[in-house]
């Protein structure tokens, strides 16, 4: 015999789905309560740096890239992170990641070739600074490119790079004659680093760095012994 619930009974079945569900959406929340904004993990990264606790800042930075794996600042956070607790070859496989999302942002190029540097990879870091020069034909690029053989005790390289700038540069730029005077006196070559430093008069006559460097080689400075680039 088929029996029809009541009205009462009907009532109390939803209810008790109702609770049911509300229970159901309240765990619900509570779980997603747990993973923090990625906000907040980013503020407790760099509270967690500020404070030295370096593995905690890194954890963070960590979940943030997990969470946001393109995140540019994201992924240079945990390079950086990583280079602090003596990681440089993990730092370098985010800085590849950041240096293919931004390879002509100045900042995560010189984070990147620091990493690279760290690293021991020099020929791998002088093949890439090669390629960007030449290929985009940069006073700045061979500038960096200098920069990085000077540090790799590379004379020859730096060199040919300072003189790559300065054809570039012509009379526009003074930073590669700059650059070669200071890579004369390095050599202990002090009439190259004058022909150099009256080559930066040339290019600006206002430079007061320039000045006083002729002035302490015996020189007075002026339109009479500036000299224009070749």
């Amino acid at each position: 015999m088929h029996h029809t619930a009541s009205p009462h009974a009907r009532s109390a079945g939803r209810r008790a789905l109702a609770s049911t569900l509300f229970v159901i959406v309240m765990l619900a929340m509570i779980g997603c309560g747990e993973q923090r904004l990625l906000v907040i993990v980013r503020d407790d990264a760099r509270q967690h740096e500020r404070e030295g606790s370096f593995t905690e800042a890194l954890a963070d930075y960590q979940e943030y890239v997990s969470r946001a794996p393109t995140s540019l600042r994201g992924r240079c956070d945990v390079a950086r992170l990583l280079v602090i607790l003596d990681d440089p070859k993990l730092a370098r496989e985010h800085m590849e990641i950041a240096y293919s999302l931004a390879p002509n942002r100045e900042k995560v190029v010189a984070q990147y070739c620091e990493t690279v540097f760290l690293t021991g990879d020099l020929d791998g870091l002088m093949t890439r600074l090669r390629d960007r020069a030449e290929g985009s034909a940069s006073v700045d690029e061979y500038l960096r490119l200098a920069h990085w053989a000077l540090e790799m005790g590379d004379i020859d390289e730096a060199r040919s790079a300072l003189l790559a700038a300065a054809r570039l540069a012509g009379d526009q730029r003074v930073e590669p004659y700059i650059a070669l005077a200071d890579l004369a006196e390095r050599l202990d070559d002090p009439e190259e680093a004058v022909r150099r430093l009256r080559q930066a008069l040339y290019v600006d006559i206002e430079d007061q760095a320039v000045q006083q460097r002729l002035r302490d080689y015996g020189y007075v400075p002026g339109p009479t012994i500036a000299t224009q680039p070749e």
